[in-house]
């Protein structure tokens, strides 16, 4: 009978109910075959041939959709039978047929097939999923009798379901590691016949690794092979893990509905070359191995390291170039130094050590290390301890969480031992000390030399710090080597740092202030500066004028409006307190003469520039003159002035009246505002088409101010406007504009133009006709 199968090489096989069927590839070479999909079924006898036996498995993820495709010998020497799948996709869903029993088996002796073997088909399994939560467990019917024990391998698959020509998701489970060789089948079934296209994606990123077509009968197998190099570049992606699983992604594409079954999949390890490499203990900050990789042609490779040969891969990459091949790896600094750090303790830096290297490639090729190159850092390493700080504590505050009270202004001792826990002499370097300040940051107080320090030794240095300005809980640190002149094996521990309290002096400021002009007439206006001085900044001034009215700007303007004498206070603070100077009858103010005051009204007071105010003086008195000062550096001479406001903004008008006796002043403050005019826009419906013949129509635009808008021809022998209904007069193109011409609030509207054409009307023809030129 035929069978077929998910061997590349043989799709289909010849097979006899008697024979030996053998392995597709005729075993596994040891040590380099891996095969992920495949289950090993161990039996404990006695069995009888044709028995029904359950095995679980822990294959995944998603072991619902996976199914068991064919089963051999533990050695893979020889064929047992199928799976159900595998008739599945021999035949389609139809044909799965009963259960195998010793009555009717497969490779049984000379027990016949059932249907017979000249239907050319097979039609029986004899391993099965169970379909029930949570998938992991199988059945098996013996296809021999079983006296001791006897080992199967079950092979599985990934089932597809395509319900639509199109692309699926899915993910493979694989041991990780580097891979030589990798390969898969991909059986499909209930397709149809004809030309079928079926794709795949490793590692799901877009590029297919097999794009293939070929003529099936409904079923059909697509084996796919050199998959390595994508299955080692998704592995190095994922960090190049060289123990444990991991979990491919996979996209399959059919060309048509249909079912499709990942299965056979086979997997060869990469071959490594383990080498030493002899380097003197350092701590470096660069390390490059250079290789050589021989052979001959052009091949991609995948190549990675490992550094101690402790099973971690260190560094890997791929190339694609022609054989033999020279390469510098990335840096492996970490590793290297990872791996000398143990004997640092027993050997003296310069003292040489053998590293034990493994290197990996993809494909299996030789593989031989050159040389290395290595950057190194001094054998320096310089440690601050916290600083301790000493001085002069205030007995009456108790101790805060950051340690003893200090008093503002107090001189203290900031001391701090530095070590030299490497293993070279340090030369000369700095310790330098800082104190942290509020929104500013680390503050530097003073520094210490050094002029050498030895391996293991240690050194105490300090400097004093005049804590005037500082306050509340403060961070001290002690920075060694701050510029990084001294070249260290690392500058982690450099520095080191203490909380301390700064209980802060009294420092109040000094209240002054002076003011211009002293004396006046009613509606005085005076200028107030403020004179205080503090030691810290300022945070806060109140004046009180003495008419019932406050400010608290730093030099304010005021004006008195009623006769009197006035005291005038200013208080002004900074956080460490406050203080107050008060001038009594510091500002004299009379009134104005008798039969003099002035005042005065306007229309209108606010409104869109250009404004247009007429004033109107309402001031009592024998009055001789007038002075109008309009607060846009306007001025007039009138009684009753008007004055046009060009610029928008608010304005205070002072008007000023005379008499033989002296004169007066009225000011009113933001009493003009003038507010800019706004902008408007068109918006003109679309006009289509028309034909010659047709009504006048109406046309439609709105402003966005609600103005009326009205419209013009710009084509009068085409089409004509009256208000806002247009008749057209002859065929060609009709442009109309729309226009707003503004008013007292808004500027006037862009134009905006709308063109159609005019067509001739049905069944009319239009012509030109073209006289020739006479010759005279």
């Amino acid at each position: 009978m035929t069978l077929r199968t998910s061997d590349p090489d043989r799709p289909t096989l010849q097979v006899s109910v008697q024979g030996i069927i053998d392995a597709p590839n005729g075993g596994i070479p040891s040590g380099a075959l891996m095969r992920p999909l495949d289950v090993p079924v161990t039996v404990q006898g006695p069995k009888s041939q044709g028995e029904w036996v359950t095995f679980s498995h822990t294959l995944g993820p998603g072991p619902q959709s996976l199914h068991p495709v064919k089963v051999y010998s533990a050695d893979y020497t020889s064929f047992k039978g199928a799976g159900k799948y595998a008739t599945a996709f021999s035949q389609g869903p139809a044909s799965y047929g009963g259960n195998l029993d010793a009555s009717n088996g497969v490779g049984v002796g000379s027990v016949a097939t059932n249907p017979p073997a000249s239907t050319q088909e097979l039609t029986r399994y004899i391993a099965e999923q169970v379909e029930a939560s949570p998938h992991t467990t199988g059945r098996l019917n013996l296809p021999e009798s079983v006296t001791t024990s006897a080992t199967y391998q079950v092979q599985y698959g990934r089932k597809l379901d395509f319900a639509a020509a199109g692309e699926q998701a899915t993910t493979l489970r694989l041991p990780a590691g580097m891979l030589a060789a990798a390969s898969l089948d991909l059986l499909v079934s209930g397709v149809g016949s004809g030309d079928l296209t079926l794709k795949l994606d490793i590692g799901a990123d877009g590029s297919w690794e097999a794009d293939q077509t070929q003529a099936v009968n409904d079923a059909g197998t697509f084996p796919i092979s050199n998959l390595a190099a994508a299955f080692n570049r998704y592995w190095q992606a994922q960090g190049a893990p060289v123990s444990g699983s991991l979990d491919l992604p996979v996209k399959v594409a059919l060309s048509r509905p249909g079912q499709a079954l990942l299965t056979n999949l086979q997997l060869n390890t990469a071959g490594s070359t383990r080498s030493y490499l002899r380097t003197p203990i350092r701590r470096y900050t660069q390390f490059n191995l250079a290789l050589q990789v021989d052979g001959s042609g052009s091949s991609p490779l995948a190549i990675a390291v490992d550094v101690g040969n402790n099973g971690t891969l260190d560094w890997s990459g791929t190339r694609a170039a022609s054989l033999p091949l020279r390469l510098l790896t990335g840096d492996l600094s970490a590793a290297v130094n990872a791996y000398l750090d143990p004997f640092r303790d027993d050997l003296s830096i310069g003292d040489e050590l053998d590293v034990p290297i493994r290197i990996h490639v993809a494909p299996d090729r030789p593989v031989s290390l050159l040389d290395y190159t290595g950057t190194d850092l001094p054998a320096v390493d310089l440690a601050a301890q916290p600083p301790q700080v000493n001085g002069p504590t205030l007995a009456a505050v108790a101790d805060t969480a950051a340690g003893p009270s200090y008093s503002e202004g107090a001189t203290l001792q900031v001391q701090t031992t530095v070590q030299n826990a490497g293993s070279r002499p340090s030369g000369p370097f700095t310790v330098a000390f800082f104190a942290g300040v509020p929104g500013w940051g680390d503050w530097y107080i003073g520094s210490a030399f050094v002029p050498n320090l030895f391996p293991g030794r240690s050194v105490q240095v300090g400097t004093s710090w005049n804590t005037l300005g500082f306050g509340g809980t403060t961070p001290v640190k002690a920075t060694v080597n701050p510029y990084g002149r001294t070249g260290e094996t690392s500058l982690t521990n450099n520095s080191g740092s203490v909380m301390v309290n700064i209980v802060p002096q009294p420092q109040p400021p000094t209240a002054a202030f002076s003011a211009t002009p002293l004396s006046g007439r009613v509606s005085l206006t005076v200028q107030f500066t403020d004179a205080s001085t503090s030691p810290l900044p300022m945070t806060s001034w109140l004046w009180d004028f003495g008419d019932g009215t406050t400010s608290t700007q730093q030099h304010p303007t005021h004006i008195y409006n009623r006769a009197g004498v006035y005291t005038v206070k200013l208080t002004v603070a900074n956080r460490s307190g406050s203080d107050d100077e008060a001038k009594s009858g510091y500002i004299t103010v009379t009134a104005a003469p008798a039969g003099v005051v002035a005042d005065f009204s306007a229309t209108p007071t606010r409104g869109i520039a250009p404004l247009n105010v007429a004033f109107q003086d309402l001031s009592s008195g024998p009055l001789t003159g007038w002075q109008w000062d309009f607060g846009d550096n306007g001025t007039a001479s009138e009684r009753n002035p008007e004055h046009t406001y060009t610029t928008p903004g608010v304005y205070t008008v002072k008007l000023t009246v005379s008499s033989a006796s002296g004169s007066n002043n009225k000011t009113r403050t933001g009493f003009i505002t003038v507010d800019p005019k706004q902008v408007q826009t068109i918006t003109f419906d679309p006009l289509p088409n028309r034909t010659l013949g047709d009504p006048p129509f109406a046309l439609s635009a709105t402003a966005s101010s609600g103005l009326p808008v009205r419209f013009g021809s710009d084509t009068p022998a085409i089409c004509a406007v009256a208000g806002a209904t247009a008749t057209l007069l002859a065929v060609g193109q009709c442009s109309i504009t729309a226009t707003q011409a503004g008013n007292a609030d808004y500027l006037p509207a862009e134009a905006v133009t709308a063109t159609f054409r005019i067509l001739p009307a049905a069944g009319e023809l239009r012509y030109r006709i073209y006289l020739p030129e006479v010759v005279q």
